[in-house]
């Protein structure tokens, strides 16, 4: 392939990549665990712990089939078709949100606290088997030091757009039009999300992907299980960051009780989710500085940063005492988590060259998944039973512990430039 071919296919795979970024990003706030998914269920229970599991813990659920794939995917000389296979079926089963409320939820509101969850969790099943070869994808077809301008200026891109959902979603809400209220209005932002999601990934079809021989010794879970294990023991910078990834799910549970929070507590109103969306759509849009300082210094330094800025919203939110100021921490803790998730994704792909990235992903997927599932109920429980600054105070101590393990770590760029 000629230097001008090579140049053409590069910038033809990061505007498809970043299409998909932008309308993931978009379509997604509009059924998030941390925004929409609260105030629905605000409507059929009181209780935290039945919310933080309903809405928050589903999405831990694909790192239940990331894990069980992963053997599959290093075996894939092209990750493309697979990946755009699987991407159907997820919009498919999404789509099933919009029938539920309209059909359900008028007659039986309650049984949304067992239906709801039933299908995110198949919908992030399927999600899940998609991942590790996602990651191959972009491995193969964005340089590294490109990743972090896809992920940060995409992922801005993709909130600057959810600043407009954020003003639409409380007129889908507080409308009295067939579209709008309890429960057409969330059938109508679920519609909403769906469509974005289903056009942006269309694109990832375009991209111009290299074959590659798979890496794989064995498509045996157990052996290959075995291989995961040693891979595991012998990336020392990589055990730290496992730790991390670990404590991480504890550090931002507050993130999923700011709406239930407000409205509980400070006297928020209907409509309360399309505010926060607004408030994380502003604090994630600085997404693109993380993604300048990954490119140019290291996902290292954006995780140590992004954990600590976490961790003093977490803190700050116990002396929160009107709306305007937890305002004002819900933005800083949707930036710090931007750039946790940008830098946290980019990083999996630098332990490894493209081939074995769906092993550290698997890795990743397999250690964390329980962290995930927990946390939620235990924000939850912790809220129900001694209340919200119990719970906040609890997820500050875990983001200093998460900093303090990152500090340890060695970056694995570094070391591959050494190398």
């Amino acid at each position: 392939m000629t230097s001008r071919n090579r140049s053409q296919s590069l910038r033809r795979n990061f505007y498809a990549a970043l299409t998909d970024v932008v309308g993931w990003t978009a379509g997604s706030r509009f059924f998030a665990p941390d925004t929409v998914l609260q105030e629905l269920l605000t409507h059929v229970t009181a209780s935290k712990l039945v919310i933080g599991l309903s809405a928050a813990a589903p999405p831990a659920f694909m790192n239940l089939t990331s894990f069980l794939v992963a053997p599959r995917v290093e075996r894939l000389r092209r990750a493309k078709p697979y990946v755009m296979l699987i991407a159907t079926v997820e919009r498919a089963i999404l789509f099933l949100l919009v029938p539920l409320m309209l059909l359900v939820a008028p007659r039986h509101p309650q049984a949304l606290a067992v239906l709801l969850p039933l299908v995110l969790v198949a919908f992030y099943l399927v999600l899940g088997c998609s991942v590790p070869a996602y990651t191959v994808l972009i491995a193969k077809t964005i340089p590294a030091r490109q990743r972090g301008a896809l992920y940060g200026y995409g992922g801005a891109l993709g909130q600057g757009l959810s600043l407009g959902s954020g003003l639409l979603i409380p007129l889908i809400l507080r409308s009295s039009a067939p579209w709008g209220g309890f429960p057409n209005g969330f059938a109508t932002c679920f519609l909403i999300g769906w469509a974005l999601l289903t056009l942006s990934y269309l694109p990832l079809g375009w991209m111009r992907e290299p074959s590659l021989e798979p890496t794989a010794t064995t498509a045996r879970l157990r052996d290959y299980l075995a291989e995961v294990i040693k891979t595991f023991r012998a990336d020392r910078a990589y055990q730290y960051y496992m730790a991390a990834s670990i404590l991480y799910p504890f550090a931002a549970m507050p993130v999923l009780f700011y709406v239930t929070y407000s409205l509980q507590r400070l006297g928020g109103t209907v409509g309360e989710s399309g505010i926060f969306t607004v408030l994380v759509a502003l604090g994630a849009i600085g997404g693109f500085v993380w993604g300048i300082l990954a490119d140019r210094w290291d996902n290292r330094l954006v995780l140590r940063v992004g954990v600590t800025l976490l961790g003093v919203s977490s803190l700050a939110a116990i002396w929160a005492p009107s709306r305007p100021v937890l305002w004002a921490l819900v933005v800083l803790s949707a930036l710090a988590n931007r750039g946790v998730e940008l830098a946290g994704f980019n990083i999996l792909m630098e332990f490894a060259p493209p081939a074995r990235v769906p092993r550290y992903y698997a890795i990743a997927a397999f250690i964390t998944f329980w962290p995930r599932l927990i946390a939620p109920a235990l924000g939850g429980w912790i809220a129900d039973l001694w209340g919200f600054s119990a719970l906040f105070l609890a997820a500050g101590a875990a983001a200093l512990l998460t900093e303090r393990l990152l500090h340890r770590m060695r970056d694995p760029r570094s070391s591959s430039a050494a190398a």
